[in-house]
């Protein structure tokens, strides 16, 4: 009895002191007696913004026209994230957002030599949008790293998923109308205006659906794997040679990543026989894919490299001629959207070459730096040992995958390069914490234990 009473004093007096604050005791978290609501409220609105977060990855790649319903997600993201508290603003990411801010104003600038000046803003303020929208991520990540990265990163494997089976469906005409809906020129494009697209977001996703397939197990592990083999045959029917280079390169980076940062040669053996398995079975899916009726035409007509649209002064390449020409007449640049109404039939086909056409030198310059800076410095990032090493080298193949294409093709509107490009820039400046896990990834890649 002399222990009890002066703990139930000690209690009362807890409760009064709470009470004389002006606080009730159902809100006080402190209250012994009456439960709080306030943090169930607060978890039931982060599972709901986790939940929008994972819908909006899963919506990526539905992007028939602009906007697109991702749009109006990712916008969401920007505002909301901050004010259920899953979002971190450090001070480093005030760099990539002066970066981009200055891209946006040196696009309004050009904007106004275009004949047609409100299209061209419209273009400009998109890409400001989009960079807003990569810093929210970025800035998602940094909360939670290794569960908010997984959330992202199992919602762009959906969205490749569930791509790659309508490009699937729609060149084997399964269903009525599909067809002339996912395919265009007999090439898959999904739910994107253009099979390149798909083609380079699907190579950009690919080694993240491997890797999730890698690290998991029963029956989510056979999920994963049947997302792998469906991106990899949306992949192949997308006929877009940048993508099948591009997912080659992102599958070779991933590879080197690994081995290069697995502590011991027995655990790199056994990753590369994964990476072994993983091939053959890409060789079994394109000879199955080979024989679908006038695929096997269309893939040799594709697999060249010297194409007639390719070639000449109205080919691919005579069009990027031009505009270097325009670039040095233009310091200022044209306006967005200027080059293929007036100057080719085509745009650029390449996004660096793009933006200093739509921003002139200075926006050009800050945009080339800002997307070769990101890569540089996160490769500095990325071979550090941390508990979310494994997930920073997944998105890093991806943006670096994306940043390849975009020399082929006009990126700077391609929503997966910003969210790549935002998952970046989150692992990259993720404070480490090295005793939370050793080098290498997690136990069910490395396989055997030295």
């Amino acid at each position: 009895m002399t222990t009890t009473a002066p703990r139930f004093a000690a209690r009362l007096a807890q409760v009064a002191g709470a009470q004389n604050d002006g606080a009730t005791p159902a809100s006080t978290p402190t209250s012994p007696m009456i439960p709080s609501r306030t943090p169930r409220r607060h978890r039931t609105v982060r599972r709901i913004a986790l939940a929008v977060v994972w819908l909006t990855m899963a919506l990526s790649a539905v992007v028939f026209s602009e906007p697109a319903p991702v749009d109006a997600l990712l916008l969401g993201l920007v505002i909301f994230l901050p004010i259920v508290g899953l979002m971190r603003f450090p001070v480093q990411l005030s760099i990539p957002l002066c970066g981009w801010l200055l891209v946006a104003a040196f696009g309004f600038l050009s904007a106004l030599h275009a004949t047609d000046a409100a299209l061209a803003a419209r273009h400009t303020a998109i890409t400001l949008y989009l960079s807003l929208a990569a810093i929210a991520i970025s800035g998602f990540v940094l909360v939670d790293p290794s569960r908010h990265g997984r959330l992202v990163a199992s919602g762009l494997v959906a969205s490749a998923a569930l791509s790659a089976t309508a490009g699937i469906i729609g060149v084997l005409d399964l269903v009525p109308g599909s067809n002339e809906l996912f395919t265009l020129y007999g090439r898959a494009r999904g739910a994107f205006k253009d099979p390149n697209v798909l083609g380079a977001f699907l190579s950009a996703t690919v080694v993240m659906a491997a890797h999730l397939c890698f690290i998991s197990r029963g029956l989510v592990r056979a999920c994963y794997a049947l997302a792998v083999a469906l991106i990899l045959i949306g992949l192949l029917l997308s006929f877009s040679r940048s993508a099948w280079l591009t997912a080659f390169a992102a599958a070779a980076l991933y590879a080197y990543l690994v081995v290069l940062v697995e502590p011991t040669n027995r655990r790199r053996l056994w990753f590369l026989s994964l990476i072994v398995m993983g091939a053959l079975t890409a060789i079994v899916l394109l000879v199955g894919a080979l024989q679908i009726s006038g695929v096997g035409s269309l893939l040799s007509e594709r697999a060249t490299f010297s194409q007639s649209h390719d070639a000449g002064p109205e080919g691919r390449f005579g069009g990027q001629l031009k505009a270097l020409q325009l670039i040095f007449e233009y310091p200022l640049g044209i306006g967005a959207l200027e080059f293929r109404p007036r100057y080719h039939h085509e745009e650029p086909h390449n996004v660096f070459l793009s933006m200093f056409l739509n921003a002139g030198w200075p926006g050009g310059l800050i945009f080339t730096a800002l997307l070769l800076g990101t890569a540089v410095y996160a490769f500095r990032s990325v071979t550090r040992p941390s508990p979310w090493q494994d997930l920073f080298i997944v998105f890093y193949a991806g943006y670096i995958a994306t940043l390849i294409g975009g020399l082929v093709v006009d990126s700077d509107h391609w929503r997966h390069l910003f969210i790549f490009m935002g998952l970046v820039w989150g692992f990259s400046l993720a404070p480490r914490r090295q005793a939370l896990l050793p080098a290498g990834l997690p136990h069910s890649v490395r396989g055997p234990s030295a």
